[in-house]
C-alpha cells in the first residue's frame, strides 16, 4: 500500500471551528459525531445518569448558555458545525469530574455539582469541556496516535529491511 495512500485513509481535511482554516483530522465532524453517540449509549449506560429532571433541566440550560456564547454553532461558524446538537448529561458518580466526548456530548458528575458553589463555577467547567469538543481534541489525538503507528510500523519496515540485509550479508566470506 502506497504511503500516501496510508496517511490519507484516516484523516479528513475541514476547516476549523476556532479559526476556520484547514486543519487535518482523524475524522470528519460527522464522524466525531456519530462517535460521540456511540459511546454516550455505552457511558450512559455504564455509568448511569442522575435521576433529576429539574437538575437535568439547570445542567442543560447552563450548558446551552454557554455553548451560545462562545458562537461554536453562530453564522460565522463554518457551516459543518452550525446544526451541531450538543447533549449535557449528569452522571450518578460523587465523583468530582467533567468530561466531553466528540461531537457535542458534556458530562458532570453529581459530584462536581454539590462541589461548585455557583453557576458561575459551573459554567467555567462547561466552558471548558465544550472548548475541548470544539478544538476537536479527541480527533486530534486521534491524528497523532495515527502519526505514531505509521512511524512504528515504517521503523519495523526499515528495521526488517536493514536486518534481513544484515543477515543475508553476515553469512558471505569476505
Amino acid at each position: 500500500m502506497p504511503a500516501s495512500f496510508a496517511l490519507t485513509a484516516f484523516a479528513a481535511s475541514e476547516p476549523s471551528a476556532i479559526t476556520g482554516q484547514k486543519k487535518t483530522y482523524a475524522y470528519s465532524w460527522q464522524q466525531e459525531v456519530e462517535l460521540g453517540a456511540q459511546a454516550d449509549k455505552e457511558i450512559t449506560q455504564e455509568m448511569g445518569l442522575y435521576d433529576n429532571p429539574q437538575l437535568q433541566a439547570y445542567v442543560e440550560q447552563v450548558g446551552q448558555r454557554v455553548l451560545q456564547a462562545s458562537n461554536f454553532t453562530g453564522p460565522s461558524s463554518p457551516e459543518i458545525y452550525r446544526n451541531t446538537k450538543f447533549t449535557f448529561r449528569i452522571i450518578d458518580d460523587p465523583v468530582v469530574n467533567a468530561f466531553a466526548l466528540p461531537g457535542g456530548y458534556v458530562y458532570v458528575t453529581r459530584g462536581l455539582l454539590a462541589h461548585v458553589q455557583n453557576e458561575a463555577q459551573l459554567a467555567v467547567v462547561m466552558g471548558h469541556e465544550i472548548g475541548h469538543v470544539v478544538a476537536r481534541h479527541s480527533s486530534q489525538q486521534a491524528r497523532r496516535n495515527q502519526w505514531g503507528q505509521i512511524g512504528v510500523i515504517a521503523g519495523a519496515i526499515l528495521g526488517q529491511k536493514v536486518l534481513g540485509e544484515k543477515a543475508r550479508t553476515s553469512g558471505r566470506p569476505s
